[in-house]
């Protein structure tokens, strides 16, 4: 085992469901351009086994077990209390990074003010509609100053970690809002796209984008609870209320055979999913713009569900 001292980077990812994926994730990080030695990676499992070999991998790694009723928040942060490094590299269990990932975090972390550093998500070999239409959104956040990002990769001092209170763990979805606010107090977040990685776990088609976006949207309101809202989260709060109401009154129309309701409502529920498509063609290359209306529509669709099943769910206290 590398002594508590030579350990400058501690790898925490949370981790349930497809070892294959995981293991995937290991090998991105032992392909890192930096000694290996000074790597440590904390995996914390909601799966009941884990089986690695863990002798094939030339870092030291510590498995911690923990049971499905946590929060997403809570294994970072148990992650985070079992962590060695000076640095904390919070990663997906589904993300494989580019061999200079580390390198460039350490050196963008140096930037005057940052107190957290991430990079973009880069495309796969044989991408999906829906991944490329992902890639393009996150690659216009690169190389700026941000307000947010996901937590499928956070690099951050263990000591501004610690400052920022970690991860909320009471709410199941958008935690990585809760945090970056937190951070944010603190500092800067700079997102380079000197790296980046690839979403080994990217929704393959439309019926998984719809599925993963109604589970990611239950927090959609609870996130917004006692933290600051900038400017540009504003729309992707409104919109899944909007898409509701929209649909409740046009049924509404049907069922009270108005077709002025009913057709008033049916134009505001697609109205911003067409502005959000048109938006996108325009400032996009190649795009299809009836692939992006229904990436737009199924996406607003689910978050919309999800928002309004998060409504009715007690979140745990």
């Amino acid at each position: 085992m590398s002594k508590e001292k030579d350990i400058i980077v501690s790898f925490i990812i949370p981790h349930r469901g497809r070892e294959e994926l995981l293991r995937e994730t290991l090998r991105g990080i032992s392909l890192q351009l930096f000694d290996l030695e000074k790597i440590e990676v904390i995996i914390i499992t909601q799966n009941k086994r884990l089986d690695l070999d863990l002798t094939r991998y030339p870092f030291f790694i510590r498995i911690l077990f923990e049971s499905e009723d946590k929060t997403i928040s809570s294994l970072r942060n148990r992650g985070a209390e079992f962590a060695r490094g000076t640095f904390f590299a919070f990663i997906d269990a589904d993300v494989f990074l580019s061999g200079n990932w580390l390198n460039v975090m350490l050196e963008e972390i140096k930037r005057k003010d940052v107190k957290m550093v991430c990079a973009p998500q880069t495309i796969s070999k044989n991408p999906t509609n829906i991944e490329k239409i992902r890639v393009f959104l996150t690659s216009t956040k690169s190389d700026k100053f941000i307000d947010f990002t996901g937590g499928w990769n956070l690099f951050i001092k263990k000591q501004d970690f610690f400052k920022s209170s970690g991860f909320p763990e009471d709410i199941i979805t958008c935690e990585d809002y809760y945090f970056c606010d937190r951070v944010n107090n603190l500092g800067k977040i700079y997102c380079t796209s000197k790296a980046n990685f690839i979403h080994l776990g990217e929704d393959k088609n439309w019926k998984e984008l719809f599925k993963k976006e109604i589970w990611r949207a239950k927090g959609n309101i609870r996130s917004i609870k006692g933290r600051r809202i900038t400017l540009k989260e504003i729309p992707s709060i409104i919109v899944p209320i909007w898409i509701i109401l929209s649909a409740i009154l046009a049924v509404i129309g049907l069922i009270l055979g108005n077709p002025l309701l009913f057709l008033n409502c049916i134009f505001l529920f697609f109205l911003p999913i067409i502005v959000y498509s048109i938006r996108l063609y325009r400032i996009s290359v190649n795009f299809n713009f009836f692939r992006i209306l229904k990436f737009y529509l199924i996406y607003f669709l689910a978050r919309s569900i999800g928002t309004l099943i998060g409504m009715s769910l007690k979140y745990r206290k």
